[in-house]
Parts: structure tokens; C-alpha cells; sequence
């Protein structure tokens, strides 16, 4: 039985997806990756649990939208991934500092702005697909609302959780990753 390129293509970005997962999984198991409470615990981060499997879909949704190129979807499903975290730090970050009195570290900040130029030049002269764009518009108006009701952050190993700020947390984070995975998945499929 002969596999056609259809096929291939579909094989391809499963087993790239495959792997991602299953290095995640390692991870966990070699205790390389901790879970406490919310939380991923690596050996120099903590990162929400919501974050990483946001992280693992976008990257699996370009990968599976830019099957037919194997390479470039790789590297467009990483300039999603660091694109969209980059951006949501650097405008989160800039919020606390605005209402929380964080103090401003903007040496910290500039690797990330290189990723959020590369990730907005992939797409600068592409229209949006409409599903990005209501992705986008959720991302604005819940970090609004965020803003609004008094920014509450949850942070890690602290005993005050509120639901509201995760909620807002989750809810800006996948929109923004998932509009802009689509966003630059869509556009480079073509």
C-alpha cells in the first residue's frame, strides 16, 4: 500500500507533535520537571501548567496548518510559541508596573522585544484571519477587564490564590497564543 503526500504530510506533523509531548513527558518523569500546585517547576523557572499546554497547542497548530513544509512549520511554530509568551510578558509585565509599582526592568525586556519584532514582521502584511481577529479582541479586552478589576496575580509558593486573576491569566494567554498560532499558521500554509 502506497502513502500519498496527503499522508506523509499528516504523518509528519504527528510525529512532530508526537515528540514534543513526549520530551515534555521525560521531563516530568526524570523529575528534570516538578508540578506544584499550578505551577511547572523547572530547574530555573516556574511556569502555570496553563502556559505550558498553551505553549504545546500553538506550536501544534502550526506544525499541523504547515504539514506540507516540515522545516519552516518547525520554525514558524517557534516564533509562534516565543512570540506570543514574549509579548504577553512584556505587556503584562508593563501593567504591573503601571499598577502594582514593579519596578521597570527594561535590559530584561529587550531579548523579548526582538522576538515580538520577528513575530509581528511574519505576519505585518497578511490580514488576519477572522477567527485571529476575534482571538486578538478577546486578548485586548480581558487584559482591559484584568486591568480593571485590580490586576490580581497569582504567583507561586503564595497562599493568597484568587480565581478572578487566573481566570483573566488563562483566558488572555491562550487567546493571544491561539489567534496568533492561527494568525501565522494560516498565512504560511499557503
Amino acid at each position: 500500500m502506497f502513502i500519498g503526500s496527503n499522508e506523509k504530510q499528516f504523518i509528519n506533523s504527528g510525529l512532530i507533535i508526537s515528540a514534543v509531548f513526549i520530551i515534555f513527558i521525560l521531563s516530568y518523569i526524570t523529575g528534570f520537571t516538578k508540578i506544584s500546585g499550578i505551577y511547572f517547576v523547572f530547574p530555573i523557572l516556574d511556569m502555570r501548567i496553563t502556559t505550558g499546554f498553551s505553549a504545546i497547542f500553538c506550536f501544534s497548530i502550526v506544525v499541523f496548518l504547515q504539514r506540507r513544509r516540515t522545516l519552516a512549520s518547525i520554525y514558524y511554530a517557534i516564533v509562534a510559541v516565543i512570540f506570543a509568551m514574549s509579548l504577553y510578558e512584556f505587556i503584562w509585565f508593563h501593567i504591573g508596573v503601571a499598577l502594582k509599582g514593579y519596578e521597570p526592568k527594561i535590559f530584561q525586556f529587550v531579548a523579548l522585544f526582538g522576538w515580538i519584532i520577528l513575530g509581528i514582521r511574519e505576519v505585518k502584511n497578511e490580514k488576519p484571519p477572522l477567527i485571529s481577529s476575534v482571538l486578538y479582541g478577546v486578548y485586548i479586552i480581558s487584559m482591559i477587564l484584568w486591568a480593571a478589576t485590580g490586576f490580581q496575580i497569582n504567583v507561586h509558593d503564595d497562599p493568597n490564590f484568587t480565581y478572578l486573576g487566573e481566570f483573566f491569566n488563562i483566558v488572555s494567554k491562550t487567546s493571544l497564543d491561539f489567534g496568533y498560532a492561527l494568525h501565522i499558521g494560516l498565512k504560511r500554509a499557503q
